[in-house]
This record gives structure tokens, C-alpha cells and sequence, in this order.
């Protein structure tokens, strides 16, 4: 394909063929979007009280796990204690993350809550 110069008739002749050869050059809409895209993103709050080695599933809409990634960030609302925390969020399935808390020695994380996020590419 090239634009090289044609007889039209009108100026819009001109741009309606330039539309039509860079679409055909491009793909199509859904080809455009495979490009990285994001498709969706959910986002939650895990159930609080999610002790030292206390697992909990979170269940989401279904998305392809080959293009998902999982943010999260763990918090806790204990003033006292060891802050010292973390923890382990994993795409169990298409449809559910897995949440397993993990504190420090002698940390008290009564309160203790994760904020999650999956986004899904095209």
C-alpha cells in the first residue's frame, strides 16, 4: 500500500482513502487492543483480622490469569506492636486470589487487612 498521489475528485475522497489504508495497516479494533491495553481492573479490601498464618480467598470475576497481575497492600490499624508485616496474595484461579498474612515476632495484628487490586491486559 502506498499514498501515492491519486486523481479524487474532492477532498474528502482523499481523506475517506487515507482512513481506509491506515485502518487496513493497523488492524482492527480488537487487533489494536491486544496490544497491552488494560481490560479491567477489581479491587477489594480483604476481611480484616487476618492473623499471622491465616489464609483467606477472595473471590473475583473471572479473568485470563496469563494476563493478570495482582497488586496488594498490607496494612494494620494496631497502634502497638511490632509493624513489621507482610504477606503473600496469589491468583489461586481465574475467579479467586489467596491471602496468607504473615506478622512479626510478637507483633499483635488483630486489625491487620489487606487492600488488593487484579488488573487484567488484553
Amino acid at each position: 500500500m502506498s499514498m501515492a498521489p491519486k486523481d479524487w475528485k474532492t477532498q474528502e475522497e482523499a481523506i475517506a482513502t487515507a482512513k481506509a489504508e491506515i485502518l487496513a495497516a493497523i488492524g482492527d479494533t480488537d487487533a489494536r487492543l491486544e496490544l497491552g491495553m488494560v481490560k479491567s481492573i477489581q479491587r477489594g479490601n480483604a476481611a480484616t483480622n487476618i492473623n499471622t498464618g491465616n489464609q483467606v480467598t477472595v473471590k473475583i470475576s473471572e479473568v485470563d490469569m496469563d494476563k493478570s497481575i495482582v497488586i496488594a497492600s498490607f496494612y494494620n490499624s494496631t497502634p502497638s506492636g511490632n509493624n513489621n508485616f507482610g504477606g503473600v496474595i496469589s491468583l489461586t484461579s481465574s475467579t479467586s486470589l489467596n491471602i496468607q498474612a504473615a506478622a512479626g515476632s510478637g507483633s499483635n495484628y488483630t486489625s491487620t487487612s489487606v487492600r488488593w487490586q487484579v488488573i487484567e491486559f488484553y
